[in-house]
């Protein structure tokens, strides 16, 4: 979806919203996973699949 952001010139909106899923939403829901929930290095990974899930969504909705 990155040529279609730049294309349509929405790069500002599309790196806030790169930045949000991941200082928002991957990182406590990291920490929160592999430290309280004890998953491990599972835990990183569901946590990385949710934020670049959510990242996608958000993507696909800007550029519709």
């Amino acid at each position: 979806m990155q040529g279609v952001i730049r294309a349509l010139d929405v790069q500002k909106k599309a790196s806030y919203i790169a930045l949000a899923a991941f200082y928002l939403v991957s990182i406590p829901l990291a920490c929160l996973l592999v430290f309280h929930f004890e998953m491990g290095v599972k835990g990183l990974w569901v946590a990385m699949a949710a934020g670049i899930t959510l990242q996608g969504i958000f993507y696909t909705r800007l550029v519709i």
